[in-house]
């Protein structure tokens, strides 16, 4: 479950926010989706605050639930649009989620990003 503490806890000494080309990997999980059913749910490790996946087509991906299309017209909550061939970064609102196809079925690539704290700048983590 995602918190707005340490997405980029690890900057340069302006304080500038370095991006995930620096990361500390959890755990990557593939996963094909189809476009008839959502895919089954999968976990977010408690410990996860970011995740970024990697579609090969275009998907929905729904946090705290099945992957429905939506209606025409009507916000989905917790939900977002996967662009194939394009890392998206997110900070998770549930502790679950699932993908589906929008046109085709495909493959996703989950991976799990462990917070950064461990790796920050001496003057982020000593006491003043």
């Amino acid at each position: 479950m995602s918190s707005d503490t340490k997405r980029y806890p690890h900057s340069t000494a302006d304080g500038r926010a370095i991006p995930f080309e620096i990361m500390k990997p959890y755990g990557l999980v593939p996963l094909s989706f189809v476009t008839a059913s959502a895919s089954g749910l999968i976990n977010v490790p408690t410990e996860i605050e970011i995740i970024s996946v990697l579609v090969t087509e275009d998907a929905i991906i729904k946090f705290g639930g099945s992957a429905a299309m939506p209606a025409n017209g009507v916000l989905e909550e917790d939900m977002a649009f996967l662009k194939k061939n394009s890392r998206t970064s997110i900070a998770p609102p549930a502790a679950t989620f699932s993908i589906r196809g929008v046109t085709s079925a495909g493959q996703a690539y989950i991976q799990f990003i462990e917070n950064w704290a461990g790796l920050s700048l001496e003057v982020q983590t000593r006491k003043r």
